[in-house]
Parts: C-alpha cells; structure tokens; sequence
C-alpha cells in the first residue's frame, strides 16, 4: 500500500498538471479538475459540475472530502492574467443624472496559463504549478516550460491556499511518514 508522503504528493501533482498541459494541447482548454488524497495516497477526482458558483462547488468538494477522509487537495484550471485598467466613476452632477459606470479595460498582454495548486496542511506542504500559453503573432500558442514555487510565491496565491485548506475536514487522524 502506498502511504501518502511529500514527494508522492508533489509526484502527483505534477502528473496531474501534465495531464491538464496534454488536454489544452488535444482541446485548446482546460477544465477545472479538483482531486482530494488519502492519508494511503489513493487520488480521487471530485465531480465538478460547471456553472454552480464557487458556494456550491466548495460545499460538493467540503462533502466529498469529509466523506473519504481527505488529507491534501489540488485543483487544476486555466487562468487568465492582464493589467486591468478601470475609468473611475465620476460622481453626479446634479441629483438628478446618474453615475457614469466604471469602464475596464485590458493594459498591454493577458497571459493565459495553466495552474496546479495542491495543499496539504497537516504537513504544511503548498505548491503551485504553472505554465504559461504564450500566443505567437500567428495566433500559434505553446505551453512555456513549468515554474513550480509555493503558495507565497506570487504572493495572490495565500488566499487560494487558505480556501483550498477549508475545503478540507478539520479533524483529521495523524499523517503518515
């Protein structure tokens, strides 16, 4: 029996982020995977329903966890990165007229990517794993290689880490090795 360890869930990780690159180069997008480990190292995939919010999702994933005793949790999905920028409401010039809305507008390159991150906080085990869609002026896109860092690196990432950690039970048994 495998027993779920640091390096095996690194291992892991990294699989399952190379099976995300694999389904962008087939399908030219990446659906959101979510796959919860025992403290035996057994993955299993979680059904994530498109379209239900992230309330829902988290509360199917909090359930599903719970139900098999979940210790350490990933989550694969595309992202999207650009400067944004946002034209300030101005304010009414009389009671009467009504606020112009704020208007965004994407600043230079939006950078897609694919995006790993995997928590396992009995252990204090956090990794990101990304890789960028880079678009040639072909439209050619291609994968860069993959940067591995922690949750604090970028330093966005300690949120996604904290609610990836709530998704988890709060009494779990001891690890193991």
């Amino acid at each position: 029996m495998t027993m779920l360890t640091p390096d095996f869930l690194a291992w892991a990780s990294r699989q399952w982020h190379e099976g995300a690159q694999f389904h962008w180069h087939a399908h030219g997008a990446t659906p959101i995977k979510v796959v919860l480990f025992t403290t035996d190292g057994v993955p299993e995939m979680v059904d994530v329903r498109q379209g239900i919010g992230q309330e829902a999702t988290g509360a199917a994933i909090r359930e599903h966890a719970q139900r098999i005793g979940a210790v350490a949790v990933a989550i694969t999905a595309m992202s999207r990165m650009a400067d944004v920028e946002y034209d300030v409401p101005l304010p009414a010039v009389s009671p009467g007229l009504p606020l112009r809305p704020a208007v965004a507008r994407v600043v230079g390159e939006m950078t897609h990517s694919i995006v790993t991150l995997t928590v396992w906080p009995d252990r204090d085990v956090s990794m990101s794993l990304r890789s960028d869609i880079r678009t040639g002026a072909h439209r050619t896109a291609e994968l860069s290689p993959t940067v591995e860092s922690g949750f604090t690196d970028p330093p966005q990432l300690t949120g996604l880490a904290a609610w990836l950690t709530g998704l988890l039970p709060t009494s779990r048994g001891s690890a193991t090795s």
